[in-house]
């Protein structure tokens, strides 16, 4: 493949031409064989194949040596070069021996130098440079390469560019392509690098409300942020993420120096920390403890008033102490109808005669400090004492039966017969309140007395008529008032016509109708509609509503109403009864009398 190319063969026996010398891959071919005994001329001499010439002649060996058999023969032929120009080549310079100078030509190069690491979301362009090839040139990815996303490649200029939207390290392959004949080409693996984007850390750190243990840091919001964290000293203070932009430094020593860096948490991590403030809390100074105030009654006098006028309502004040206080009536009385409250306040409706009461108050702070102060109060305008119930509501023996006196006058008043008797089962209490279950009918006359705080009295007369229940009567009693109603018992079960029960439920605000199979109540009050079901319904010929819904179905008997001597509808008390405690209305059944009561 070097060197000059080995010699031919000897044509020993018959003369016959000797054979080609060696070629050469790079230097002079071998020279030509020789005949030894022949007369034939020695062989060619062998190519030069790449920048070397031919080889010389082959040598005529009968000249040069004695052949015994013949006469010399002619030297062999020139060795030829193995590469020659031919007419359609381009023009080829050549060598003084006119054998062709071949010029080799290396590959393309890249230079990807410029290719630097990218960031989500920032514009990047970066230029591929290509050398060693004759220009203009040609880019192009790899038919299996792509570019991250976002990114493009100029075919022209090599310019990569865009804006990427997503982080990572991105392998892809560039072919170069020149414009020489025949062109030249070149393919380059390349790797970019895209990292996400930089989180800002906050600006602006100050201090306020400093004092010896403790600040409030505050900063300026970054806008990516979803938290913050607070480094003091390089260590973070904050055990939970911060949302907003400031925090509160708390159990700190006096006199030291803290420095203070605020970071940003985000969805792209946590910011590197921000300029510090450097905070110096101060020096606790000693200072003497505040002189003790000792708890007392701040409010010093109280406002007069008058009979039956609401009186107007004062606060008493607690001077020093320890909150929460509490206020008491420690000895004397306020004026009849006034009260003191557990927070100080005098209030209520002056029912005594005039006069001045004299009392004192106490208070009671959170330590169990106490404080007294006395004061009076004048209250005028009493009027005389008088009975202002001029009749009495009749009852029916054998219901229960209550009805309320009233009167005016200094306080207290006290109630009491004075001369006649009290129908049986009939008593009447100190506060005017006459009450009892009636057991005998008639019409009882007796005289009430009435006495004031003063000691003065006075005398009412009265007449009071008990109603004797009829067979197949009942009584309803509601808010002190009674009726008497027709009734009758079937199967252990009490059944008045539901007419009366309506009338009472429309003197209560409550209205209902009856078309002879439902019964409908619809009220504003408040209705309890839970706990019903097809269980809790039940059956009958008569169904019960209340604000449109179906709640009880029970059975009615028709009966004759003897007050009237017309067919109506009887209806069970008990189903009734049921039906309003729907309403929050209590009632009670004794057999006898139907009490109800809101």
């Amino acid at each position: 493949t070097s060197g000059v190319g080995g010699a031919g063969s000897q044509d020993i026996i018959d003369g016959g031409g000797a054979s080609r010398g060696g070629d050469s891959a790079a230097g002079v071919g071998g020279s030509g064989g020789f005949g030894y005994m022949g007369a034939a001329d020695g062989g060619a001499g062998g190519a030069g194949y790449v920048g070397g010439g031919g080889g010389g002649a082959g040598l005529e060996e009968s000249s040069s040596l004695n052949s015994p058999l013949g006469s010399d023969a002619g030297g062999g032929a020139a060795g030829t070069s193995y590469i020659e120009p031919s007419a359609s080549d381009p023009v080829v310079a050549t060598d003084s021996t006119g054998t062709p100078a071949i010029t080799i030509t290396p590959a393309l190069s890249v230079d990807a130098s410029a290719l630097t690491a990218a960031t989500v979301g920032q514009s990047y362009l970066t230029t591929l440079q290509a050398g060693d090839g004759t220009g203009p040139y040609t880019w192009a990815l790899t038919t299996s390469s792509t570019l991250p996303s976002g990114m493009s490649l100029n075919a022209t200029t090599g310019a990569i560019s865009g804006t990427p939207t997503k982080a990572g390290s991105f392998s892809f392959s560039v072919q170069v392509t020149d414009s020489a004949i025949p062109f030249l080409s070149a393919t380059v693996p390349l790797t970019l690098d895209i990292a996400s984007p930089s989180v800002p850390a906050p600006t602006g750190l100050t201090h306020s409300q400093l004092s010896a243990t403790g600040w409030k840091e505050s900063w300026s919001a970054v806008n990516v942020a979803s938290s913050y964290n607070v480094y003091v000293n390089g260590k973070q203070i904050n055990t939970l993420p911060v949302q907003g932009t400031s925090y509160v430094m708390t159990g700190e020593h006096p006199a030291t120096s803290y420095s203070v860096t605020v970071t940003t948490v985000s969805t792209g991590g946590e910011s590197a920390p921000s300029t510090a403030d450097v905070v110096t809390t101060p020096v606790v100074l000693s200072t003497p403890p505040p002189a003790v105030v000792p708890l007392s009654v701040g409010t010093s006098w109280a406002w007069n008033g008058q009979y039956g006028v609401p009186y107007n309502p004062l606060q008493l004040q607690a001077v020093s102490g320890h909150g929460p206080y509490t206020w008491s009536v420690a000895q004397g009385n306020l004026p009849g109808g006034l009260a003191l409250s557990a927070y100080g306040i005098i209030s209520g409706t002056p029912t005594g005669s005039d006069g001045t009461s004299s009392f004192t108050v106490e208070v009671t702070d959170a330590s169990g400090s106490q404080a007294t102060r006395t004061f009076t109060i004048l209250i005028s305008g009493t009027p005389s004492l008088s009975i202002t119930t001029m009749s009495l509501p009749s009852g029916i023996a054998g219901a229960a039966y209550s009805t309320q006196f009233s009167g005016v006058g200094a306080s207290p008043l006290s109630w009491s017969i004075a001369s006649g008797s009290l129908p049986s089962g009939l008593s009447l209490s100190p506060l005017g309140t006459l009450s009892g279950t009636v057991t005998e009918s008639g019409t009882f006359s007796f005289t009430v007395q009435l006495s004031d705080g003063t000691g003065s009295q006075v005398h009412q007369n009265y007449t009071l008529a008990m109603a004797k229940l009829g067979t197949g009567q009942r009584v309803i009693s509601w808010n002190g008032s009674t009726a008497i109603v027709p009734a009758f018992v079937h199967n252990n079960t009490t059944y008045m016509p539901i007419w009366y029960v309506m009338q009472l439920l429309k003197s209560q605000g409550i209205d209902s109708t009856w078309d002879g199979h439902d019964w409908r109540l619809a009220t504003s009050l408040p209705a309890n509609l839970t706990n019903i079901t097809v269980g809790t319904i039940g059956s009958g010929n008569t169904s019960l509503y209340l604000n449109g819904t179906l709640v009880q179905k029970v059975t009615t008997e028709a009966a004759t109403d003897p007050t009237t001597n017309l067919p109506t509808t009887y209806m069970p008390i008990w189903n009734v009864m049921q039906l309003l405690n729907r309403l929050g209305w209590h009632s009670s059944w004794d057999g006898t009398t139907w009490t109800v009561t809101k």
